[in-house]
């Protein structure tokens, strides 16, 4: 469940801020900073005039506050809501970095509306998650999450990600070379086989009708 569940928090926030253009022109005004923001990090984003709200996707109010109480737990034992502030931190130093003239008031605006964001996608998050799991399945993976047992294994999470996603990018690109000279190999056999042998044989040729006989001698007459 942890793997599902942070890395859907993760690539939500992700993808909303990879388009930064998009997301800030649609939930803000054309004059708020967000929109500001849009124009400073993704200069080629095309303004969006009288753009429609993006569909609702809320998985539906809770009605169990003690299964929301657990969901949030475990996204608050996982690392969930600290993985979200680092990657947004992260974001916000690189483009300090890239647009040193922006004031310090465009930043602080900007931290105030991912304060909004960040509370809205975990509320969403919370709700999509209490539809699949019941309260007894979320106190026990508490249960474990809160055990050192839990705990060293979430330690050493992102390590073990890193080393398995390089030694899959290393077997990968050993599969490509293999499959690459298959390929080829395929290729110039194909290219270089005889005519098939199961084709149909072809009819004998027929023989050529032997030469008539000469008449016979006309009789002399008498």
């Amino acid at each position: 469940m942890i793997s599902w569940l942070r890395s859907s928090v993760i690539f939500s926030l992700l993808a909303c801020i990879a388009d930064t253009g998009a997301w800030a022109e649609v939930s803000a005004p054309a004059s708020s900073p967000a929109t500001a923001a849009a124009s400073a990090i993704n200069p080629s984003a095309t303004p969006v005039t009288n753009a429609s709200p993006p569909p609702d996707i809320t998985a539906g109010p809770i009605t169990d506050p003690a299964k929301e109480a657990e969901i949030r737990k475990m996204m608050a034992l996982t690392g969930t809501e600290a993985s979200m502030d680092t990657i947004f931190t992260q974001m916000i130093a690189i483009n300090r970095q890239r647009h040193p003239n922006l004031p310090q008031q465009f930043w602080d605006d900007l931290d105030r509306e991912h304060e909004t964001f960040r509370r809205q996608l975990i509320d969403r998050i919370v709700a999509i998650y209490a539809k699949y799991y019941t309260l007894d399945d979320l106190k026990a993976a508490n249960a474990f999450y809160a055990s050192p047992a839990g705990q060293h294994m979430l330690a050493q999470k992102t390590q073990i990600l890193q080393e398995c996603m390089a030694a899959g990018k290393e077997l990968g690109a050993q599969m490509a070379v293999r499959l690459s000279v298959k390929m080829m190999d395929y290729k110039q056999k194909t290219l270089t086989l005889p005519p098939s042998t199961n084709a149909a044989p072809s009819a004998p040729a027929k023989p050529e009708s032997e030469p008539a006989s000469p008449p016979p001698p006309a009789a002399n007459a008498t």
